[in-house]
């Protein structure tokens, strides 16, 4: 796992501008799916995670895949956790 504190200084400067871009789709796609349920009064997207699997050529020759976990810069553990255990139970 790669530790934030490792990055150069233009990589997590990158990955801020990619990280915004997430959050305003995810802010997007909610009130596009909540704007029949609440006209009017669009929800507020309070606290985010976004779970990703994926591989390459090295990894998927080892039979092995990668996984990065997603959230709002300075988003508490709390909020992360208690998202990722319902969204456990949403998909078991």
């Amino acid at each position: 796992m790669t530790d934030w504190n490792e990055l150069s200084d233009d990589t997590k400067a990158a990955l801020e501008v990619e990280r915004t871009a997430i959050e305003r789709h995810i802010r997007r796609y909610i009130e596009v799916l909540r704007a029949d349920e609440h006209p009017g009064d669009l929800p507020i997207v309070q606290e985010w995670v976004v779970g990703c699997e994926w591989t390459n050529i090295e990894l998927e020759q080892s039979n092995k895949g990668g996984r990065d976990v997603i959230m709002r810069d300075g988003a508490t553990l709390s909020a992360g956790l208690g998202l990722g255990a319902y969204i456990q139970g949403r998909c078991t």
